[in-house]
């Protein structure tokens, strides 16, 4: 067959010449043959012969070259190539094979650039001394014959041709400068599957790659170039420990081209561009890029395994944003493709929980994004309120995006209100595990919200919490009410208001000086949440029973109150502003209190209050709140 094939090319040289790249293929493993490795070279002579005039004349220095590359016989085709300098100090009066090679080719591209079949014929020669490790003799003159072959509309090799050309500019960096605009020119022919190991490659300089990006916005249109922001970002993003950095640096590098390419959008836009509105930064290009996007699985998978595991938080918050906008703008007509995806996330276990928390998050997150949706009969609502029991997840991220995600669907369950009431109430108060509890108190809070603060009274929900507040016997039951009232305070914000004030301050200051520790510190953190929500009137209301523990002899209540006070540094900094001239003068008595827990407590408060910089009372008196506590 080889034989025949010689033949073929010796009767037809022209069908055999466009035939070329093809053929190649099909001699090249043989070349490595024990058997007809002999009659492989001489097959390769003959379609060398092949190519187009005058580099015909040079078939049998081609065919030469061609076998050593075939045979990977290294050692022998680098001595082949001349090292700069190497000529000077040989001072060899003959030329090498190589060096006749790219002679001939130098000769036979005067006219202009070779036939597309003999360029790829004889490519590998030049892209192997393109990928020495040393710049050669030889690689102005390769360099030169490449720069004319860039058409774009030519089948050529064109990623060899970019891989070899990124290794050169690893080893010279001096052809920055011819290499670019080739680069630029290049990879208009590429398709855009093609492109993501090119803006990948390591050993390319940034502003290379961003040419590449300003030369694609011209050719290809705006759905491919939507696939191939996707795919640039699956590619580096990962979840392994040792790739989250190198990852995480190559999506920098992507949003950074498509953050310079905002000036060739804005001034001489292209026609795939024409819809796409004025891009004044990264978060807002990437918005515009999903909000396009025909909503697919493939987009959606994307985002909830890639997009939503990102360790980087900021990637994490960008892409939840433009999930939403996916869902807002596509959501109602796929309902049906969406809700599968995000049940199975929230359904699925995995070997890293910490990690996989991030995606649970976001997809929570989604599902209530789509809940919206929703008609109150559709059957999806029952499948929805599964995510009850991804409240259980010791995770208060999850939980608390949960908790967000209940409150729109609560309208179309009001006939199992009382049930979900019980189930919450019950879990908060006697479940063993602290994260289920928390659960409960955040699945209550967006019940509550979702069917209004009216059903807190209705379904007995406040009495209840009241209660367990002063159980003195139910160490559950003290911690369990003040979670709630933390998750409440957070959840319905000033809607909360009344009930704080409604003399239950009395209940949380016992619960400051309780003797167990986690129902203090989960007081704390109640108190925290209390004191952010307030409004300036709110503020007014509590404050009087605060002040009023101060003056109690038992020291625990001192210390409660004074903690209280301290935890006002949570409020809106105007609330603080207009606290101020009341309770610095009240810590300042308290730091004189026989006892030293009452002592430290005020100091501590005083810190508080005072780490409050945007506050203007204290911002133009940084150390005032030092001075009680060192009158020398």
């Amino acid at each position: 067959m080889l034989r025949a094939l010689g033949e073929m090319a010796i009767s037809n040289p022209v069908f055999a010449h466009s035939q070329l790249p093809s053929l190649i293929k099909f001699v090249d493993p043989l070349l490595q043959s024990p058997i007809v490795s002999d009659v492989a070279y001489e097959t390769l002579v003959k379609l060398s012969r092949c190519t187009a005039a005058p580099l015909c004349h040079w078939a049998l220095d081609i065919a030469t070259a061609l076998r050593l590359i075939v045979t990977k016989d290294v050692s022998v085709f680098l001595d082949l190539i001349p090292i700069v300098g190497d000529r000077e100090a040989n001072e060899s009066p003959s030329l090498g094979l190589f060096e006749r090679i790219i002679n001939g080719l130098s000769v036979s591209c005067k006219p202009g650039p070779l036939p597309v079949d003999s360029f790829t014929f004889v490519f590998p020669i030049m892209e192997h001394i393109l990928l020495s490790p040393k710049k050669t003799g030889l690689h102005d003159d390769v360099l030169r014959i490449l720069f004319l072959h860039m058409d774009p509309l030519l089948p050529l090799p064109r990623l060899r041709m970019l891989s070899a050309l990124y290794h050169v500019l690893g080893v010279v960096l001096a052809y920055q400068g011819s290499i670019g605009p080739a680069l630029n020119e290049l990879c208009l022919g590429l398709q855009p599957e093609e492109v993501a190991p090119q803006l990948r490659a390591d050993l390319s300089p940034r502003m290379l790659r961003l040419q590449l990006v300003f030369g694609l916005l011209y050719m290809i249109q705006k759905r491919n170039l939507f696939l191939l922001l996707f795919s640039l970002y699956i590619r580096d993003a990962g979840f392994g420990e040792d790739t989250v950095d190198a990852g995480w640096l190559g999506r920098q590098g992507i949003a950074l081209a498509l953050h310079s390419a905002a000036d060739v959008l804005r001034t001489k836009r292209p026609p795939c561009c024409y819809d796409i509105p004025h891009i004044t930064s990264i978060s807002y290009f990437w918005t515009l890029l999903l909000h396009f996007y025909l909503i697919s699985r493939r987009i959606i998978i994307f985002i909830s395994s890639f997009c939503l595991g990102d360790l980087n938080a900021d990637v994490r918050g960008r892409m939840i944003n433009a999930g939403i906008i996916i869902i807002d703008k596509h959501g109602r007509d796929n309902v049906s493709l969406l809700f599968p995806i995000f049940e199975n996330y929230l359904n699925k276990k995995a070997s890293d929980e910490e990690k996989y928390d991030l995606v649970r998050e976001g997809a929570v997150i989604f599902t209530g994004a789509l809940a919206k949706h929703l008609a109150k009969d559709d059957p999806e609502v029952h499948a929805v309120v599964k995510l009850l029991d991804v409240l259980n997840t010791p995770s208060e991220a999850v939980q608390r995006a949960v908790s967000f995600c209940l409150s729109p669907l609560m309208q179309s369950k009001k006939d199992d209100a009382p049930a979900l009431v019980s189930r919450f109430l019950d879990q908060l108060m006697n479940s063993d595990k602290y994260g289920e509890r928390r659960g409960a108190a955040f699945g209550l809070a967006g019940v509550v919200k979702g069917y209004g603060i009216s059903c807190s009274k209705k379904y007995g929900i406040t009495a209840a919490i009241r209660e367990s507040l002063a159980d003195r016997s139910s160490v559950r039951h003290r911690e369990g009410a003040q979670l709630a009232f933390e998750c409440f305070c957070e959840t319905l914000g000033k809607l909360f208001e009344p009930f704080v004030c409604d003399s239950n301050v009395a209940v949380l200051l016992v619960s400051f000086s309780d003797q167990v520790v986690a129902v203090r510190e989960a007081a704390e953190c109640a108190a925290r949440s209390m004191m952010s929500q307030l409004s300036a009137q709110g503020v007014k209301l509590v404050l009087p029973s605060i002040l009023k523990g101060l003056e109690d002899k038992a020291w625990r209540t001192k210390q409660s109150s004074v903690q209280l006070l301290g935890a006002l540094a949570y409020c809106a900094p105007q609330q603080l502003s207009q606290c101020l001239p009341t309770i610095v003068p009240k810590l300042t008595e308290v730091l004189t209190d026989t006892h030293p827990k009452v002592q430290s407590a005020g100091q501590m408060a005083l810190q508080q209050v005072g780490s409050v910089k945007e506050s203007r009372n204290i911002f133009s008196c940084p150390y005032a709140s030092h001075g009680p506590n060192r009158p020398q």
